[in-house]
């Protein structure tokens, strides 16, 4: 070859490799502002569900989000899933769902604005509404949006006027913090004066809550909260040991017994987490039900009474919520903590249950008893997992846990099933035709070459 030849050839070559490597630059930046995603998971576990698209593509007012993730989940992986979920809802939204991350280490005046007590916590505000999730779900990310843009709230009404817990009260006893958490929930909060102040339930109650109740309730209330269970209502009792509500039989109608003892829990284990308490049972197993379905922490209720399924009188179906351990018994002597055979009752002792039944095609009636109301006291509402335990019995109670129900996507497992004419299909492809593909490519470079 010729210096005249070769010198064409290398600038040749420069010029191609420049054109190349433009082409590569042009195509990179076009892909990172014009992504591509294809989702070739058979069940299709990253694609988002047709529920979440409905829900997305009619949001008609803005939703903004602030997503509180520290550095650590960045590296530990939650926060790019986060912020992956939240960009695909993002492009079904058509500009009136927005989002961004907040580090509360770093803006922790931002995060005391918001009332963020921990990262992991993401908020979401529409038009005056909040609420907040504490987990990377789909269907939590579209719950909440659903609240926020819903326009109103539902009412939860606590009853007043029998020694009960104060709503108001910020000191260890009072449920201030439960109350404060449940406004930011997206719920408003009322007292109710049953007794004197009404003829009935107010209609405009999603949820009733009697919480640590020291007197008996007069009978024309007994009446007018059967009434209001009657005609599909939603009722959250806390009845701590050695108290008598009158709602007794009300309850039992319903499949629920409130036995008259208090609970000890000798468990090692529970001991250490309860502080060493028997009579603060620690729970960690749960039954099968909507609010502890992904329930995953443990719950402690200190000085707290048994309360137990039976049969109903009209047909309710009850579940079991809370489930101490073997080591723990019910109590009848509320002067000693001893095991009496043939007297106290040996554990597992069931300390909550839930009661619903379909009254009409749009109406149910539901209820949760709890043997104990001061887990939900400002003391303990932010131990283990109580304050989270409480939310769910009245997101449930208030017919808001399931808002959108979304089926959690799998990834199946298919194995590679090859036929005879495959295998041989393979080994020509391997010891045939991809040897010959690599002789004719060296051929064609060769023969290119002898023509320059």
């Amino acid at each position: 070859m010729s210096n005249k030849n070769r010198t064409h050839f290398v600038i040749e070559t420069v010029y191609q490799i420049i054109a190349v490597l433009a082409l590569l630059v042009i195509i990179n930046i076009y892909s990172y502002n014009h992504p591509l995603k294809k989702d070739l998971t058979e069940g299709k576990i990253f694609t988002l569900s047709q529920q979440t698209k409905q829900v997305f593509s009619n949001i008609s007012e803005p939703v903004e989000v602030l997503s509180f993730f520290q550095a650590y989940y960045e590296k530990e992986g939650s926060k790019p899933r986060m912020r992956d979920l939240l960009e695909k809802c993002k492009i079904l939204s058509k500009g009136n769902f927005t989002y961004r991350f907040v580090d509360p280490d770093k803006k922790p005046s931002l995060a005391i604005k918001h009332q963020i007590r921990k990262g992991y916590t993401t908020l979401f505000m529409c038009d005056g509404n909040e609420t907040r999730i504490a987990s990377i779900s789909e269907e939590d990310v579209v719950n909440a949006v659903v609240k926020v843009t819903r326009g109103t709230k539902k009412i939860i009404y606590f009853l007043a006027g029998h020694g009960e817990a104060d709503i108001n009260d910020g000191t260890p006893s009072g449920l201030k913090q439960a109350v404060d958490e449940l406004k930011t929930t997206q719920y408003d909060i009322k007292e109710l004066h049953l007794y004197r102040e009404e003829k009935k339930v107010p209609d405009d109650c999603a949820v009733l809550v009697l919480a640590s109740p020291t007197k008996n309730l007069e009978q024309n209330e007994v009446k007018m909260i059967s009434k209001y269970l009657d005609e599909g209502g939603s009722f959250l009792a806390l009845i701590d040991p050695a108290v008598t509500t009158a709602l007794e039989p009300t309850f039992e109608e319903w499949g629920i017994n409130i036995g008259n003892n208090c609970v000890v829990d000798t468990n090692p284990v529970a001991r250490l987490a309860g502080g060493g308490d028997v009579v603060m049972p620690v729970v960690s197993t749960y039954g099968q039900h909507p609010i502890t379905d992904k329930f995953r922490l443990m719950t402690m209720f200190p000085y707290v009474r048994s309360v137990e399924r039976m049969s109903g009188s009209n047909g309710a179906k009850t579940s079991s919520l809370l489930i101490t351990t073997k080591d723990s018994w019910a109590e009848m002597s509320q002067k000693k903590a001893q095991f009496t055979p043939g007297v106290d009752k040996q554990g597992p002792i069931c300390l909550g249950v839930a009661s619903e039944k379909v009254m009409s095609k749009d109406t149910k009636t539901r209820i949760v008893v709890i043997g104990d109301s001061d887990f939900t006291s400002n003391r303990y509402y932010n131990k283990q997992g109580n304050g989270n335990f409480f939310q769910n019995c009245i997101n449930w109670l208030a017919m808001e846990g399931n808002l959108i129900s979304i089926k959690a996507k799998t990834i199946k497992n298919t194995p590679l099933s090859l036929t005879a004419k495959d295998d041989f299909f393979i080994m020509m492809l391997v010891l045939v035709i991809q040897p010959l593909l690599f002789l004719f490519t060296g051929f064609a470079v060769w023969f290119y070459r002898r023509l320059l």
